[in-house]
């Protein structure tokens, strides 16, 4: 099975469009939480919550987008099924 094919994935898809956005799906290698979690058999997945040049002296978050992160985090918490 694909990892997009994985049941937190289509939660997480799910609660985006209950919220009005439209879910996209990358693959990440890097050190991210998640990626441990799967690891050990806890399916999961990262959101995007506006990070830009992260790790960086630039580094900034885009507010609308941070708070679309909250909103669907708060949505995958909360659905159903």
């Amino acid at each position: 099975m694909r990892a997009e094919d994985g049941e937190a994935v289509r939660h997480a898809k799910r609660a985006a469009k209950a919220i009005g956005l439209k879910p996209s799906t990358l693959s990440s290698n890097g050190g991210l939480d998640p990626n441990w979690f799967v690891k050990y058999g806890l399916p999961t997945v990262t959101i995007g919550a506006g990070q830009y040049e992260i790790h960086t002296v630039n580094e900034y978050v885009d507010q609308p987008e941070f708070a679309n992160g909250c909103r669907l985090a708060v949505a995958i918490a909360t659905l159903e099924g």
